[in-house]
């Protein structure tokens, strides 16, 4: 094909997908005609941008053994264990939402209206973040060293600035004891699935009406410029409304209701680290934040839904809180000699020293993976 041909540069475009994409998914993201050809753009404009990332995606789709596609690269448990959660009324209405991961800069969930109907979006990178959180303020069944705790808040709260490579699955920061592991993933399942129904409790909430939105740009796929979508106007009573829905709403025991809440108060604490980090190196005046603080939004769960929380649940939110000021003091000496490591794009590891107990052998970028 010569570059004067007239569908030159589709074929052009094309050529950026087809290492993680199938030729009828290309076809998708091209020519969107629903929601989830929406969604689908956005995964694949992300990846294409990223070369890490791109370059994951690519070798997944060498060494997959079964049919391929990019869509099934996406877990889909955190929204279906939601959604089983919920009476069928509320499952039924959310058949009119789209929802599903991408990878995306911003390490959070979103509902937008698209131009083909509301759609709801988690960040991949969001795991990554809980599980490094996870490793920086959990008990644990065996002691974990004060200075792998630390680097591991350091490599989650990097993960959520966008300066650390998502490319976890072919280079691990460090070994985690699978016993550790394993005890973490109970917790980040239960908050994927908190993030979840909140996005969902803004469209239960009407919070997308037309008298709380505005217009808004998305970029659609490579070379398709920015297509039209509509944002909704967010308030800190909306955040504090949405998590008493996502947490509510659910058909729970109050048992397993209370765990979910400390769950959720262990979440909050993360985010108070992000926010502590964000304060001191891209200070934001409070008038232009929409969200209410972590702690206060935790503050207000505990308080809210007291009667579901037992004296040792209740002690468990405290220890979460105690841990978040231990860590805050800890994070503001750092930041004060090293706020360059949050100014360099790559990968941070469990330990400077390859061959120990916390990082395993070192890998080489283009070499080993």
């Amino acid at each position: 094909m010569t570059a004067d041909a007239p569908d030159f540069p589709t074929e052009l475009l094309r050529r950026f997908y087809l290492p993680f994409c199938t030729p009828s998914e290309v076809d998708r993201v091209l020519s969107p005609a629903t929601a989830a050809d929406f969604l689908l753009g956005i995964r694949a404009q992300y990846i294409a941008d990223h070369m890490r990332v791109f370059r994951y995606f690519r070798r997944q789709r060498a060494l997959c053994s079964r049919a391929y596609s990019l869509e099934d690269c996406f877990p889909t448990d955190h929204y279906e264990i939601y959604l089983a959660s919920l009476p069928a009324e509320d499952r039924s209405l959310l058949q009119r939402v789209c929802y599903g991961d991408v990878y995306t800069a911003e390490a959070d969930g979103e509902i937008f209206l698209s131009p083909f109907g509301p759609i709801v979006t988690i960040s991949g990178s969001l795991r990554h973040f809980l599980e490094f959180g996870h490793l920086a303020m959990g008990a644990f069944y065996r002691e974990v060293p004060l200075d792998v705790r630390f680097r591991a808040l350091i490599i989650a709260l990097r993960v959520m600035f966008g300066y650390e490579s998502l490319d976890f699955d072919a280079d691990p920061r460090g070994i985690i004891d699978p016993f550790i592991s394993e005890q973490m993933q109970d917790s980040i399942s239960m908050q994927m699935q908190f993030i979840v129904g909140h996005e969902f409790g803004h469209y239960f909430l009407g919070h997308l009406s037309e008298d709380q939105t505005h217009p808004a740009g998305r970029r659609a796929a490579l070379g398709q410029g920015t297509e039209a979508c509509v944002a909704y106007n967010t308030s800190q009573q909306q955040e504090f409304d949405a998590d008493l829905d996502a947490l509510m709403r659910p058909r729970l025991s109050n048992e397993l209701r209370g765990i979910v809440i400390n769950a959720t108060c262990m979440w909050f604490g993360m985010v108070e680290l992000y926010e502590h980090a964000r304060d001191i190196i891209a200070p934001m005046p409070a008038w232009r934040r929409s969200h209410p603080s972590a702690r206060d939004r935790h503050l207000r769960i505990q308080s809210t839904l007291r009667n579901y929380l037992s004296n040792d649940f209740i002690e468990n939110s405290s220890g979460i809180i105690r841990a978040v000021d231990f860590m805050r003091e800890k994070l503001t000496e750092y930041l004060s000699l090293h706020i360059d490591v949050f100014e360099t794009y790559g990968s941070m590891y469990l330990s400077d020293e390859p061959n120990t107990e916390w990082r395993g052998p070192l890998k080489v970028d283009r070499e080993d993976y």
